[in-house]
């Protein structure tokens, strides 16, 4: 062999970035390419049904594959059209009208109608469904009956076909966030009956028909692919009413629950955005300035959910005891280097006029005391506790760090067991835990977006937690509030009275902390984390140089 050869040889055999004795094509570079997008979606979606998706991962996949009557424009936040290319609101702000785009389509080229629209809001509301956002169709006339299966007539709900293009929905109270609703939760997206129908029972959970090969959607991008735990993938949908206007090829998402397996994938190109930043890089991306971090306030809140109907905790002084003894302000600083804002209110802060005197302060002394009382004085013959949180190395270190101040200052043991995200939400639904950790990102700015979680109705209320003024003043004396300001000061009435009680404890406000690469545009900072993916692009990297 030629010394030439033998040297080419050596390379093609030890070069870290030669592969075939040529360049790696990472995703990135690929993807940059052929326009398509590589992300972190946080983990596996438990379903892409957007009537029974109750988290993160699902809702930000149906956002590209459906369309509801309207979207928001993703900096602003501003209602835009979406199937509806325009719409009329009645002077009492309680008829709105919307006029359905002659052009829209379902991705089998099926016209999509006024009445899809109908059908669809009769299955998100289906007490069969259970849909976990179904309250936010709930200013819709007779919407929380039919949902509880007090209305058994369909006609008396507040939506009506009037014609194949013209819905008109009826509510029960002028809804100022109701524009948002019906933009960022699924449960107001339409879905294609016939191929529901043809895969099981329509108003059964999880059958078949959201499966590649079956499913029909009438967003920007159609599902191509789906391999648990690997990607899912979408690809430009070329039925879709605006289709011309949208850049990217495809999206793949990524089921990455793994901070330090995310920030390699992205080191080495294989993502063009994460989901998540490991938080002891944090303060080296701050100092150094990093361009390609993003750290951005949210109207999000991380807390605890402790189950009132299990023992230690039906003992409201214990769980006060375990609310009085957490350091949100070491918290912050000591485990997540200062990158969120402690908080002990269950709404986050930044709305304006809406300042409540939040319960049950940091003092050990008091959380002492108040397990005494509970019959454990220095936590003596107090059971162990068990926490449960979804697979993620921040929520380790945040309940490790719960766990060992509960052990300094109340003398009480605490277990923590992580699970896959699947198995964790499937525990939540069913109430199988003592203590558990979940987090909130509103959809809209207001404090019903974190209130209504503590109504004895909410599907979403894991913690059991029930109390019939709290749910007076939210049901009865707020919608009746004749002023903005007397509508705040109920609120903030209602959050300190459930607050009191301790089902759910805030620990801090989130910011929303990812790295994405400067060619990627479209993904402008808002503070619901809401992506409209018809709008993102890739430019050409070498003029980001």
């Amino acid at each position: 062999m030629s010394k030439l050869r033998a040297l080419w040889a050596t390379v093609c055999l030890t070069a870290p970035l030669l592969t075939a004795c040529g360049p790696v094509d990472s995703n990135v570079a690929h993807g940059n390419r052929e326009g398509v997008l590589h992300i972190n979606n946080g983990s596996e979606p438990q379903t892409i049904d957007p009537h029974i998706i109750s988290s993160v991962p699902g809702g930000q996949i149906a956002w590209a594959l459906f369309e509801g009557l309207v979207t928001l424009d993703p900096g602003t936040l501003e209602p835009m059209p979406g199937v509806a290319e325009r719409w009329e609101i009645s002077e009492d702000q309680l008829v709105w009208t919307f006029y359905l785009r002659d052009n829209a389509r379902w991705s089998n080229g099926d016209p999509l109608t006024a009445e899809d629209f109908h059908w669809s809001f009769l299955r998100a509301l289906s007490p069969a469904i259970g849909s976990s956002f179904a309250e936010y169709l709930f200013p819709i006339q007779g919407a929380r009956e039919y949902f509880a299966g007090e209305l058994d007539d369909p006609a008396d709900l507040g939506v009506q076909v009037i014609d194949s293009h013209t819905l008109e929905l009826t509510l029960h109270q002028p809804t100022p966030y109701f524009f948002q609703s019906l933009a960022t939760f699924s449960s107001s997206m339409p879905v294609h009956r016939a191929t529901i129908e043809a895969h099981g029972e329509p108003f059964a959970r999880y059958t078949g028909w959201t499966r590649p090969e079956n499913i029909v959607s009438n967003g920007p991008f159609v599902l191509s692919e789906w391999r648990m735990q690997k990607r899912l993938v979408v690809s430009k949908n070329p039925l879709y009413w605006d289709q011309q206007n949208v850049a990217l090829e495809q999206i793949v998402f990524h089921p990455i629950d793994s901070e330090s397996t995310e920030d390699r994938m992205y080191r080495v190109g294989q993502l063009h955005k994460t989901d998540m930043v490991p938080l002891a890089k944090i303060p080296e991306f701050l100092q150094s300035g990093n361009p390609e971090y993003r750290q951005t306030p949210m109207f999000g809140t991380y807390f605890l959910i402790l189950n009132v109907e299990r023992a230690p905790l039906d003992q409201v002084k214990v769980r006060q005891a375990l609310a009085a003894t957490i350091d949100r302000e070491l918290l912050a600083r000591s485990v997540l280097h200062d990158s969120v804002l402690p908080h002990r209110g269950i709404v986050p802060r930044g709305i304006a006029g809406y300042d409540p005197e939040l319960p049950l302060p940091y003092d050990p002394e008091e959380g002492r005391r108040l397990l005494a009382e509970a019959g454990y004085p220095d936590g003596d013959g107090f059971p162990e506790l068990e926490f449960i949180f979804n697979t993620s190395e921040n929520n380790r270190k945040i309940l490790i760090a719960l766990q060992q101040m509960w052990k300094n200052e109340l003398g009480i043991s605490v277990t923590l067991t992580n699970m896959e995200w699947r198995v964790f939400v499937d525990k939540l639904d069913e109430r199988d835990f003592q203590g558990s950790r979940l987090g909130w990102i509103g959809g809209f700015v207001d404090p019903v977006m974190f209130l209504e979680l503590m109504t004895s109705d909410n599907v979403s209320n894991y913690s059991g937690f029930s109390n019939e003024v709290y749910d007076e003043i939210m049901r009865v004396l707020v919608p009746e509030a004749e002023t903005p300001r007397e509508r705040l000061k109920l609120l903030e009435e209602a959050e300190v009275l459930a607050l009191k009680q301790a089902p759910y404890i805030p620990l801090y406000t989130y910011t929303d902390r990812y790295m994405i690469r400067q060619n990627v545009k479209g993904f402008p900072a808002n503070l619901i984390k809401y992506y409209n993916y018809k709008y993102v692009s890739l430019a050409d990297p070498m003029e980001q140089k």
